[in-house]
């Protein structure tokens, strides 16, 4: 009868430190930090160092780059200095700190998919040198903030 009861009681308190440690996971070490138009479909990224993906699909450059600025304006970015070059297949990439997290870096970019559409996306990631992807003849990183 002991080491049943010993066996139960380890099995709550497995139970209970796991779910703690969910929601340690859930709520605090990556919880989501920034907040877009409802349009955008937020998911959580399985590719270290990026936490939570914002994305939404649009038929054309155009439409895809002023939602893309108008979704900086909405998280009060200034976008008087977003470089936009229309001719690329990556015509917007830009990145910055938040204020009230400096450990949390958004990458920012529109590119083209595969099927010719062009995607805004918004990406929660450390603040930590890496790689994204190859477009219009360059490697497009993000480099840590200082």
């Amino acid at each position: 009868m002991y080491l049943k009861t010993e066996n139960l009681c380890d099995a709550i308190v497995r139970k209970v430190l796991t779910s703690m440690m969910f929601l340690w996971i859930a709520f605090g070490s990556i919880a989501q930090k920034i907040s877009l138009p409802d349009f955008y479909d937020t998911r959580i990224s399985g590719v270290y160092p990026v936490s939570y993906v914002h994305s939404c699909s649009f038929d054309t450059k155009e439409e895809a780059v002023s939602a893309h600025l108008n979704s900086l304006d909405w998280l009060y970015i200034d976008t008087n200095y977003t470089d936009v070059k229309l001719d690329w297949d990556t015509p917007v990439f830009s990145s910055f700190l938040l204020n009230e997290d400096k450990k949390t870096a958004i990458v920012t970019c529109v590119r083209m998919n595969d099927d010719g559409m062009y995607t805004s996306y918004f990406l929660e990631a450390k603040n930590v040198d890496f790689n994204l992807f190859e477009s219009d003849g360059y490697m497009f990183y993000h480099a840590k903030i200082k």
